[in-house]
């Protein structure tokens, strides 16, 4: 890898909306910098007379905000649009001052070469937030052409790092180093400070081996709530899914590889009234797809085998009362499988030949692959049978969809794919990057479940993604774990993260996808870990089999209460899902998120909060039973501070309630939306054992299916007065918002909010 730096900038006239200074090298580069939001500015950096106009940066009035590189959506489908605000530039004795009503940003032009030099504060301040490394801030690299691109910073001892997507890393990304690969949208490196030169002093650094060069958002908040909020509300909100998505959703493997595929399926409703265990969603994984000759899995297609009869399946499992969500294997086919879709340049293509790409992909089991070909989402026809497949499984009575083994693991970046650019040439992989068909795959997904109901809401899983594809796929997961303590323990900051980078419906395969099946006390601390994540799915591949909730008997009546617990959290749940589809908060959050000016916080990896009123303290370790307000036990304790709870077997986890939080919960039922059994309201309330306070909660109700059902929003509030003894629990909602699906529903709700409750 060469870099240089280029020198010589001077000022030249700004020529794109919202560009409020663009200044230009003696070797021909451009650095733009760009007003998008009072706090939100774009910073853009590439070689001009080294790339085509086709491979230049977008300007602002053709982005898609962070999905510039081609989102494939009507700009009217896109998140919220920014208004270029007021701006002010100012010349100074070594270069400019950007002013917005929330930053200041200084771009000083370091003698003698005249390099840029940016320094962020905020505008009622002078304590600069962001600072680039003097001299070396923007190099882009010679190998490549001038695609390659580098960003360094000073790094201080008070920075802190967070987010980044999905990372087996604790929370606090403090001196570590990321590769990104094919699971990104593009490939290079986020280095937090592990990189270490002295001539230099102390820095971090990004790079990106592809591209156009440097596009780069920098978000002011100063909260990380507020950070969050804008950098969502630039890529879009994560989608609100339908409220089953929230109860206990089965899966394994193994179901589907097992030669009577249908009979074990068609069999779990009634296992789970049997244990009485509530379930509201199937996963059908890919081995439905299996050829039963050569192994590969086709998408779309039934193994007729293993299920001689789909729709019977389906109807069965309806008339059980279970919905049904598949699972469809990414692409698994060969080119000859689909010779419609081949003729019609459906797939992604060899640069040298001018034909699909052929690759190993995943196959019938671990190491086993077949001969196939990736769909290229940005071709009409590869789309087209995409949504035209999805269709054809809603039509068959699938609720959901799953799109899975979708990481598009390309070997040559020079493959093409049918998207043009602006002067007619083909996108490359390596351009263009391989999120880049993760993100196509969910849109048209999303759109073909739209299509096929138009009033339904969509509800679409996803292993994979880039920024961006929450908007359609409201839930994804940590991939294969492995079944051990460490993976239980390690995977909780996976999730804070992924909710932070706008991921908010993230979980994990409860008990381990594969490995040794778990033994009794680590699957207990695995659910009683997982019903308090945003998505709940138990899910295996095991040789010992199905990894199921009344796998050990002798632990079946604990397994039961957590999940029951899980299912009379919904109202909050749902509430913490709405939150996130209008302001991108996250449901679990780390501690520093909640309380940011907190030491002790900023690198707590495994504890969270479940939305503000809830911390959740798992049991990770063997053998433990130690580790406010304990809703447990009612005891009080002081935050700041250090403790050891018990926590027996039998109890889920430590659980402890926010002064003055308030929790809505509702009944157990056996799946959501259970007729006749969801017509309460009970709230957990925490207000302190001294000290007078006042405290509100909105909770959000629907119908939890439809994209324009009635909606009612009920503000409770908690005030307390230690002179009187009494805490009491009001409710005030306006008649606008007064409106439910269920006009018995609301009125026995109604009932029930005015509550008065010594203490």
């Amino acid at each position: 890898m060469r870099e240089f730096v280029p020198s010589g900038f001077q000022a030249i006239p700004e020529v794109e909306k919202g560009e409020v200074l663009r200044l230009q090298s003696e070797q021909g580069t451009i650095l733009s910098i760009t007003v998008l939001e009072a706090s939100t500015i774009r910073v853009r950096h590439w070689n001009a007379k080294a790339v085509t106009k086709a491979e230049q940066p977008e300007p602002f009035e053709d982005t898609y905000y962070c999905q510039h590189f081609l989102s494939g959506l009507p700009r009217e489908s896109v998140s919220t649009q920014f208004e270029c605000p007021k701006a002010s530039v100012e010349t100074t004795l070594d270069g400019f001052v950007i002013t917005t009503s929330a930053v200041k940003v200084a771009v000083s032009l370091t003698q003698p070469d005249s390099v840029p030099h940016l320094t962020w504060t905020p505008t009622n301040s002078n304590a600069a937030f962001l600072e680039d490394l003097p001299h070396r801030a923007f190099p882009l690299l010679k190998d490549g052409g001038g695609g390659g691109a580098r960003h360094f910073v000073r790094r201080r001892d008070i920075d802190l790092h967070f987010a980044l997507g999905e990372r087996a890393a604790p929370l606090c990304l403090n001196g570590r180093r990321f590769r990104l690969e094919t699971m990104d949208a593009l490939e290079g490196f986020a280095d937090f400070g592990q990189e270490i030169d002295a001539f230099w002093g102390p820095y971090r650094s990004h790079t990106l081996l592809n591209g156009c060069g440097l596009d780069m958002y920098v978000i002011y908040g100063p909260t990380i709530a507020e950070v969050v909020s804008r950098y969502t509300a630039l890529v879009g909100r994560p989608a609100l899914p339908p409220k089953y998505a929230l109860g206990y959703l089965a899966s394994a493997m193994g179901y589907a590889e097992s030669e009577n595929a249908q009979e074990l399926i068609a069999a779990l409703p009634a296992l789970c009234r049997k244990w009485d265990i509530p379930c509201d969603l199937l996963h059908l994984s890919s081995g439905y797809t299996v050829d039963p000759w050569t192994g590969a899995r086709n998408v779309f297609t039934w193994n007729k085998t293993r299920f001689p009869d789909p729709e019977k399946l389906i109807k069965d499992l309806r008339r059980k009362e279970s919905n049904q969500c598949e699972c469809e294997a990414l692409v698994v086919v060969t080119t000859s499988t689909l010779p419609d879709v081949y003729d019609a340049d459906g797939f992604i293509k060899n640069s040298e030949t001018n034909k699909p790409r052929t690759t190993r992909l995943w196959s019938a089991g671990n190491g086993a692959t077949s001969t196939g070909s990736y769909f290229d989402l940005s071709s009409d026809s590869g789309r087209a049978f995409w949504k035209q497949g999805v269709t054809s499984l809603l039509h068959l009575g699938i609720e959901s969809i799953w799109n899975d083994n979708n990481e598009f693991s390309l070997p040559d970046n020079l493959d093409t794919y049918a998207h043009t650019n602006r002067d007619g040439s083909s996108s490359t992989v390596g351009a263009a990057g391989r999120g880049l068909q993760t993100l196509l795959m969910a849109s048209a997904s999303h759109e073909a479940m739209l299509s096929a109901f138009p009033t339904r809401r969509p509800f679409l899983i996803t292993r994979s993604g880039v920024s961006g594809v929450q908007r359609y796929a409201a839930q994804s997961w940590s991939g294969d774990n492995y079944t051990s303590w460490d993976t239980l323990k390690h995977n909780i900051p996976m999730g804070l993260n992924c909710g932070l980078s706008g991921i908010v419906g993230y979980g994990h395969d409860v008990g381990g996808f594969v490995g040794p099946r778990p033994g009794p006390e680590l699957f207990v601390r695995w659910v009683q870990n997982g019903v308090f994540h945003p998505r709940f799915c138990i899910h295996s591949w095991k040789d010992e089999g199905v990894t199921e909730p009344w796998m050990y008997p002798e632990v079946v009546p604990i397994i039961r209460e957590a999940i029951q617990l899980r299912y009379k959290l919904i109202p909050y749940l749902y509430t913490l899902y709405h939150e996130a589809n209008v302001t991108g908060a996250p449901i679990i959050r780390p501690l520093v998120y909640e309380f940011q000016n907190d030491p002790g916080c900023e690198t707590a990896s495994f504890e969270f909060m479940l939305g503000k009123s809830l911390l959740v303290a798992s049991v990770f370790e063997e053998g433990n039973d130690a580790a406010w307000c304990n809703v447990t036990t009612g005891q009080w304790f002081a935050g700041g501070r250090e403790e050891t709870f018990a926590c027996p077997l039998e109890q889920c986890g430590v659980l402890l309630g926010r002064r003055g939080g308030i929790v809505p919960t509702g009944p157990v039922y056996n799946y959501v939306g259970e007729k006749g059994k969801d017509c309460e309201r009970l709230f957990w309330v925490f207000p302190p054992p001294n000290g007078d306070g006042k405290w509100e909660y909105v909770l959000y109700e629907d119908d939890g299916e439809t994209l324009d059902g009635a909606v009612t929003e009920i503000v409770v509030k908690l005030e307390v007065w230690t002179e009187l003894l009494l805490s009491r629990l009001l409710w005030a909602q306006d008649e606008q918002s007064r409106r439910f699906a269920s006009r018995k529903m609301a009125d026995s709700l109604l009932e029930s909010f005015l509550i008065k409750m010594l203490i």
